[in-house]
Formats: structure tokens, C-alpha cells, sequence
């Protein structure tokens, strides 16, 4: 319709429309977007006609519409444009349009194909554009999201790289401390008890080599046949030697420092324990870090993503059932093997509960999912808490 309006306006004569005109679209409202502006503007009534307007009812309506307002007006004339070809048996169909097509002046304003051909793709490129340039502005805003997204992934990592630096660091200097004080204790007692027992041990020696001359004194005395000299001589031996009794000291039965040994070693299991599972706590929550997302995983590695640890539960396993690899792999054989008794245990089914299931289950949404295998002669079901029944 904009090209027809250049064309007529630019023509000899030219014909004066109103400006909104060219927003007009055809076989619409031509009472109040063509009639009325053409009555006002130029005194002539421009009817477009296509073919939507010959198929178009309220087209029709406002066609007798306008051949009324032509009758009650002086100097009014009926244009009629023809945009495209109509077949004459439907312009009957529209009262009196066929009449003024026979009787009155009308315009058939025909286009070169190639031009027809070449508007009409061109309107299909302006739309291919539109869209072209959405796709093109949805591209630089998933790209400044991504991008601003990396940013902030690298910020926070250095974040928490420092962190776990100054963390460590403190942890290491932590454990020397401890490793200091320890062995500190271990020599404070070494030595407070060595000088005990090396005080000890130096009175044995001299109340041993003291004893060791009396009784040779006394092995003199009992070979002696002087009665006078016997006699004096045993008030002197018979006498009280004066030093400390120790035969009330005893050795210690836990003279050793076995018991700390084992304390130690107890120590370094539980930091090991307590290290691991920080450790997988601290995985999870790294692993929860995502920067892109796909909705229906395919590949391998994304599924891996939702993968978990499995083991099963010797207290649940069939008598039938050798677990063996910690739990990791089964094998049926027909000579049972010797379970400890347990309520959970299978003893008809030849099952086993498989543990360790939560972290998977929480990774894709569903802590209630009961997920199965079948094998050949047996088969396997996951479960968090409680025992499964036999499907």
C-alpha cells in the first residue's frame, strides 16, 4: 500500500492523500481510513479493491456504504484502485461495484512481476532481518551474562584459593603446635621419671655394695674361734644399717609410653576420618558450582555428574549372596555362607541392599527414587533406609 501511495502521489496529476493514509491497510475500515480523509481532503471517495475485499463481508458493507455518501455528495467521485487482478463473475457478488467498474473512471495499477516478486521478498527479508537481529541481540546478552558469569567464577575462585590457602596454612601451623606440646610432654615425663628411677637406682647400688660387705664381714665372723672378738664384732653387724627401706618401692606395671603410642595413632585416624568426610563435603559443594546447565543430559560425561559410590549391605545379603572387593561385587554360589544373624537379612529372596545411596539420589532431585537392576538369577534394588520387598 506505501508503494501505491508514492506511486499516486507522484503521478500527473498527482492525487493528495491524507498522511495516515499510508498506514492503511486494504479492505479495512475504508469508511473511516478512506472515505471520510477522502471526502475531506480531495472530494473523491477511493475505494482499494483485492481480493480480500471481494471475499471480505464488511467490505462489502462499507462499498454500499460509500455509493451512499456518493449519491448525498456535489462534485464527489468514486476512485476505484484495483490492486490486483479480480475475476468479474465475484465483483457482482459486491452491489454496484461491478455497475462502476463499466461506467466509472478507475485505476488498475499493475506491477512489473520481478517488482511484485521482488516487494514481496523483500518484505520476507525485513521480517528474516527482524529476526536475524533478535537472534543477534540474544546472543550479546547470553554472551554478557556468560561473560560476567566467568568473571565472577574466577573471582570467587582466587576467593576461595586464598582462603584455603590461609586455612591450611593455620591447620599446618595448628598440627606443629600440637606436635610441639606432645612431644614436650613426652620429654617432661621422660625425664621427671628418669631421674626419679636413676636416684633409685643409685641408692640399690650402694645399699647393694653395703650389703655386699657386710655379708662378707659376717662370713669372716661366723669362721672366727675367738668368743671375744665374735661377741663384739656382732654388736657392731647386728646393728641397724640406717638407710631407706625400698622394698616398699615396686616397679610400675605401664612403665612404658604404649598407651600414648596408641593415643597418637588414634588421633591420626580420627583427623584422617574427620579430614575425609570435610573432604567429600567440601567436593559436593564444589561440584555444585555450575556455570552452564544442560536440561536433558545425553551425554556421557553430563550423566556422569549424577553418578555415586555403591556398596551393599552385608546385613541385608541372601546366604546364597559372597559379597566380596568391600562390598562391591557379588557372586551367587549354592553353598551359603555364614552371615551374623540380622532382622534385615534376606533368607527366602536371594537379595541384597545396596547403601550409600543419598548423595545420587539428591543430586537429580528425587530422594525417594527406588531405582532396580535385574541380573541373571538375582535381583538388585537400591534403597536408602529400609528394606525392599520382593517385586
Amino acid at each position: 500500500m506505501n508503494e501505491l501511495m508514492e506511486n499516486l502521489e507522484n503521478g500527473v496529476p498527482p492525487i493528495q492523500l491524507c498522511l495516515h493514509m499510508r498506514d492503511f491497510q486494504a479492505g479495512k475500515s475504508i469508511a473511516s481510513n478512506i472515505i471520510d480523509e477522502g471526502i475531506m481532503g480531495s472530494r473523491k471517495i477511493i475505494v482499494v479493491v483485492s481480493q480480500h475485499f471481494i471475499d471480505s463481508a464488511w467490505c462489502r458493507f462499507e462499498f454500499e456504504l460509500a455509493q451512499s455518501r456518493f449519491m448525498m455528495e456535489r462534485n464527489a467521485n468514486i476512485i476505484i484502485i484495483i490492486l490486483e487482478d479480480v475475476e468479474e463473475r465475484k465483483t457482482k457478488n459486491v452491489l454496484g461495484l461491478h455497475k462502476h467498474l463499466k461506467k466509472n473512471t478507475y485505476l488498475k495499477w499493475s506491477r512489473d512481476p520481478l517488482t511484485a516478486e521482488r516487494t514481496e521478498k523483500q518484505k520476507q527479508l525485513g521480517a528474516k532481518l527482524m529476526t536475524s537481529q533478535q537472534k543477534i541481540e540474544e546472543r550479546i546478552k547470553k554472551w554478557q551474562d556468560l561473560r560476567q558469569a566467568v568473571a565472577s567464577l574466577k573471582h570467587s575462585s582466587q576467593n576461595v584459593l586464598d582462603e584455603n590457602e590461609r586455612i591450611f596454612a593455620e591447620l599446618l601451623k595448628a598440627l606443629e603446635r600440637r606436635h610441639g606440646e606432645v612431644k614436650e610432654m613426652i620429654r617432661a615425663q621422660e625425664t621427671l621419671l628418669l631421674t626419679r628411677a636413676e636416684g633409685h637406682l643409685a641408692r640399690l647400688e650402694e645399699e647393694i655394695t653395703l650389703l655386699r660387705k657386710k655379708h662378707t664381714d659376717l662370713e669372716q665372723l661366723s669362721q672366727s674361734d675367738d668368743h671375744i672378738h665374735f661377741l663384739q664384732s656382732w654388736q657392731s653387724l647386728s646393728a641397724p644399717s640406717g638407710y631407706e627401706d625400698l622394698s616398699k618401692v615396686t616397679l610400675a606395671p605401664h612403665h612404658t609410653f604404649d598407651n600414648a603410642k596408641k593415643a597418637i595413632f588414634d588421633l591420626k585416624v580420627q583427623l584422617e576420618d574427620i579430614s575425609k568426610e570435610e573432604l567429600n563435603k567440601i567436593s559436593s559443594a564444589v561440584k555444585e558450582v555450575k556455570i552452564l546447565q544442560t536440561l536433558d543430559p545425553a551425554k556421557r560425561e553430563e550423566l556422569l555428574e549424577y553418578s555415586c559410590q555403591l556398596s551393599m549391605d552385608s546385613s541385608t545379603a541372601h546366604p546364597n549372596l559372597h559379597l566380596s572387593n568391600r562390598n562391591t561385587v557379588v557372586r551367587m554360589s549354592n553353598e551359603p555362607k555364614s552371615y551374623p544373624e540380622h532382622p534385615d537379612r534376606f533368607e527366602y529372596w536371594q537379595q541384597v541392599l545396596f547403601c550409600g545411596l543419598s548423595e545420587g539420589l539428591t543430586k537429580v532431585g528425587d530422594a525417594s527414587a527406588v531405582p532396580y537392576h535385574r541380573g541373571e538369577g538375582m535381583i538388585f534394588k537400591i534403597s536408602q533406609c529400609e528394606v525392599m520387598q520382593q517385586v
